[in-house]
Order: structure tokens, then C-alpha cells, then sequence
């Protein structure tokens, strides 16, 4: 008897409930229509990757809510959602939503989104809704990764081109200070060096043998007190005189201080000195006039010597300089090469930066693609009536089996002759049968018994 009015009440309820209707659409990450030989990406998204993260930002409080706004049916404030708080619209379209995504290797990335509700046409608007701000933040991204990239690139190059210029400025200014000494001409300065040092080892040589001669006509004059016949004895007077000459005819033609005039400039005074001395000693006079070409050839020597051994000083000191500005130009000169180098890349890449923005635009790169679009759905996915009808048929059963259970066990009234026995302790005598009347006032049967 209890169960045929819950039995009422869940099928009442079941017939009560709204229908639900479901509409979906299905997506697909579409590859770069141009290989990526002819135009790399800027941005390397995997399909996997693209759709978790459009799914991610799709179920933000934000988001769903505008959704939520954007789906209201015309005239219909608020749409499904209208009187619900924001936090109640969020809880909604979350328990309401179904995203699934299917990608792996070999296969298209393919998204689906589902959206229940009681109107089909309020669904599918939801669907649509969906569907278009997933294409409009997919292409919106896209978009902006190009511009990022291109400023990025953009500043990079300007960086680069700067830090350039600021370091051949530097590697002019230092090739202008250090002009005298730069490692260019370090082979010209070797070859000098060598031809300087072969001269004055020559030099030296000559001065030792004008010394070793010297000595010989001295030794010779001294023990014999005549001269060797190899001397040649020149008149000291004509050939001052001669020296002269040719000293005023170099000045006409050359300045005082270059090597020529220096070297006669020295003969003659060598000469002038050892004719006065000649003069003063009349004894020596034939062996200091002897000597004469032999000392103003070793006071030439000494100052070819002198001049020789000062430049190759300083011709050693140049190419010291030398080497050590090599070396600093060197590592100045990588790292402009590096610069260079950086500078070239950041030109090539900001050129496919901007292929690659062009392409964005022209939507030919990696994208998002609807290949089933939402549709207003005919019949209603739930709620299953029979099922529930069913289940709550069975559930209505089972209560009153229990309801009749548990009464059987919880009542304590004597019915039969065994409930007087057990409860009293006594005995029945007989037991009188069950009366028809016409109305029933009392359990089957009455027990009479006696002490």
C-alpha cells in the first residue's frame, strides 16, 4: 500500500522534469598551408599544446561569463542565466560545458565543444559563442605573436647596428692613436730590421779592419820610419779643400741634418784637426798625414753606426708596439665579426618575422578551422524518463518493502496463540476465528485465554 504513492511521486516528478537539449561543434588545428622551408614559424605551438591552451583560457571566470552574455537570446537579458548571480552563472556554464580534444602523432587535433541547456536554440547560440571567440583568440594570438616578434626583432637590430658603429668608431680611434705602430706594416719593419743589422755588422767589420790597418802603418812607420807602400800619402790642404766643395754643394741641394752632410760635415772636421796637429809636429807630420784618409773613414763609420744603431732602436720599439696592437686589434676585430654576425642574423630573422606576420594575416599559417558547426538540435539528449521512471518504480517498491518490514518487526501486538505463550507465559484454551462484519474494527482473530 505505501509503495503505489511513492511509486505516483517519482513518476509525477520524472514527468516533471525539463528536457535537456545539447548542441556541439567539432574543431580542427589546420597545418601551415606554406612549408617551413619558405616560411618558418615565428612560433612553435604544438596542435596537442594550442588546443590545451584555448581550452584553458575558454573555461575562465572572464570568458564565461562573456560567453554567458553573448549567447542571451534578443530581448532576453541574462539569457538561460537570467536572476543567477555571477559565481552561480560560472558554476553553470562549467557543469554545462564539455570540452574534449583528440590529438596525437599521425593524427589531426580535433576539438569538440558541447553545451547543454533546456532551449536547443539557447545551446546552440552557446556553441557558436564558443566557437567564435576560440577562432578570434586563435587569430588574435596569432596576431600578436607576429607583432611581438617584430618589435622584438626590430629593437634587436637597432641594438646591433648601434653597438656596431660604436665599435668601428672604436677600432678607428684606436688605429689613429696608434698609427705610427700598427701591425700592417709589421713586414716592411722586419725586412728594415734585418737590413740594419746586416749594415751595422758590416760597419763593424770595416771599423775593425780601418783599426787593424791603422795600427799596421803605425807599427810600420815606427820600426822602419818610413811608410808602407801600400799608403797612399794625399796632400791633407787639396783634400780638405775638395771635402769643402763638395760640402757646399750637398747644402745647396739637401738639409743640414740629413746623414751626407753629417758624415762629410764629420770628415772634414777630422781632417782640420789632424792638420793643425800635423802643423804643430813637424816629426809626425808624414805619418799623420798618412793616417788622414784612414781617420776620417773610421769618424764616418762611427756616425753611419750611430744612426744605424738609433733607428734599429727604435725600429725594435715600434715593432713591440706593433705586435701588441695586433694582438688588440685582433680581439677587436672578432668581436666586431661577432657583432657583425649577430647583426646579420637579427636582419634575416626580422625578415621572416615579417613573412610571418604577413602570413598571419592571411591566415595561411598554422590555424584553427571548423569542420562541423553547431546546429539547433530536434530532439532533447535527457533527461532517459524511462530510465528514471524505472529506477524510481523500483526504489518506490523497495521502500515499501521495507516500510512493511520493518512494521512486522517493530509491532508488539498478540496475534497468534505462540505471542500469548512466549509474552505471558500461559497457555490458550482455543482460539476463535475471524467474523465477517460489516465494518472491520480489529486484527483477524481475538485469543481468549485463562490463568
Amino acid at each position: 500500500a505505501v509503495a503505489v504513492p511513492l511509486a505516483a511521486l517519482a513518476l509525477a516528478g520524472v514527468a516533471q522534469l525539463p528536457p535537456r537539449y545539447t548542441a556541439s561543434a567539432r574543431l580542427m588545428v589546420e597545418t601551415p598551408r606554406l612549408p617551413g622551408e619558405l616560411a618558418p614559424p615565428l612560433v612553435t605551438v604544438g596542435p596537442a599544446e594550442e588546443l590545451a591552451r584555448i581550452e584553458a583560457r575558454l573555461m575562465t571566470r572572464d570568458t564565461l561569463l562573456d560567453l554567458a552574455r553573448e549567447a542571451a537570446a534578443p530581448g532576453a537579458p541574462g539569457g538561460i542565466f537570467a536572476g543567477a548571480t555571477p559565481e552561480e552563472v560560472v558554476a553553470a556554464m562549467r557543469a554545462r560545458t564539455e570540452i574534449r580534444t583528440e590529438a596525437g602523432r599521425d593524427r589531426a587535433a580535433v576539438m569538440e565543444i558541447a553545451f547543454s541547456a533546456a532551449d536547443a536554440a539557447a545551446a546552440a547560440r552557446m556553441v557558436d559563442a564558443y566557437v567564435a571567440r576560440n577562432l578570434e583568440t586563435s587569430r588574435a594570438d596569432r596576431l600578436a605573436w607576429a607583432a611581438d616578434a617584430q618589435a622584438c626583432l626590430e629593437a634587436e637590430v637597432s641594438r646591433l647596428a648601434t653597438a656596431m658603429a660604436r665599435h668601428e668608431a672604436q677600432i678607428l680611434a684606436f688605429r689613429e692613436e696608434h698609427a705610427g705602430a700598427l701591425p700592417g706594416d709589421l713586414g716592411f719593419w722586419r725586412a728594415r730590421q734585418s737590413e740594419l743589422a746586416v749594415r751595422l755588422a758590416a760597419l763593424g767589420a770595416e771599423a775593425r779592419g780601418l783599426a787593424a790597418e791603422q795600427s799596421d802603418v803605425v807599427a810600420a812607420y815606427k820600426a822602419t820610419g818610413r811608410l808602407p807602400a801600400s799608403t797612399v800619402v794625399d796632400p791633407g790642404a787639396a783634400q780638405l779643400a775638395r771635402l769643402r766643395d763638395d760640402l757646399a754643394g750637398l747644402r745647396a741641394v739637401y738639409a743640414a741634418d740629413t746623414p751626407k752632410v753629417r758624415i762629410l760635415q764629420a770628415r772634414i772636421a777630422a781632417l782640420e784637426t789632424d792638420l793643425a796637429d800635423k802643423a804643430g809636429g813637424a816629426a809626425d807630420a808624414v805619418l799623420d798625414t798618412a793616417l788622414v784618409p784612414l781617420r776620417s773613414r773610421q769618424a764616418e763609420l762611427a756616425v753611419a753606426a750611430e744612426m744605424a744603431t738609433t733607428e734599429l732602436a727604435a725600429l725594435t720599439a715600434t715593432i713591440a708596439a706593433a705586435e701588441a696592437n695586433r694582438i688588440t686589434l685582433t680581439a677587436l676585430e672578432h668581436d666586431g665579426a661577432v657583432l657583425r654576425a649577430a647583426h646579420d642574423a637579427a636582419v634575416s630573422a626580422r625578415a621572416r618575422a615579417a613573412a610571418g606576420a604577413r602570413i598571419a594575416e592571411r591566415d595561411q599559417g598554422q590555424r584553427i578551422v571548423v569542420i562541423d558547426p553547431a546546429v539547433v538540435p530536434e530532439r532533447p539528449t535527457g533527461p532517459a524518463r524511462t530510465l528514471l521512471a524505472l529506477a524510481g518504480l523500483v526504489a518506490a517498491l523497495g521502500a515499501g518493502a521495507w516500510l512493511a518490514v520493518f512494521r512486522e518487526v517493530t509491532d508488539s501486538t498478540l496475534r497468534r496463540s505462540a505471542d500469548l505463550e512466549r509474552a505471558l507465559g500461559i497457555t490458550a484454551f482455543a482460539t476463535l476465528p475471524e467474523i465477517a462484519r460489516p465494518r472491520r474494527t480489529g486484527r483477524a482473530g481475538k485469543v481468549m485465554a485463562t490463568g
